[in-house]
C-alpha cells in the first residue's frame, strides 16, 4: 500500500473512532508503517522529566522514553522543544 493511501485510509479510521486511547494505538501504528519503522509511539510530557508513552507498537518505545527522560535528552524531547523532526536510525 502507498504511503497517501495509507494516510487516507488512517483519517477515515480517525474520523469514526472517538477514543482517545484508540485513536493514539492507531497513530502509532500507522506511523510505523509509514515510516517503515520497527516501532512507533506516543511520547506526553508531563515535566522534561517525566513522561508517559499513552500507545506503543511494542514496549521498547516506552523505554526509549525513559532513557531521554533518565539522561534529558534524545530526539522527542528536542523535537517537543521545536528544534525540529527526527527519524532516528538506533
Amino acid at each position: 500500500m502507498d504511503g497517501a493511501r495509507m494516510l487516507a485510509d488512517m483519517a477515515l479510521e480517525l474520523e469514526q473512532d472517538r477514543d482517545p486511547t484508540t485513536i493514539l494505538e492507531r497513530v502509532s501504528h500507522y506511523a510505523r508503517l509509514v515510516l517503515d519503522a520497527d516501532d512507533a509511539g506516543v511520547m506526553r510530557t508531563v515535566t522534561r522529566s517525566q513522561i508517559e508513552t499513552p500507545a506503543a507498537t511494542t514496549a521498547r518505545v516506552d523505554q526509549a522514553h525513559q532513557l531521554q527522560a533518565r539522561f534529558d535528552e534524545g530526539p522527542c524531547l528536542d523535537a517537543i522543544e521545536g528544534r525540529a523532526t527526527y527519524v532516528t536510525n538506533d
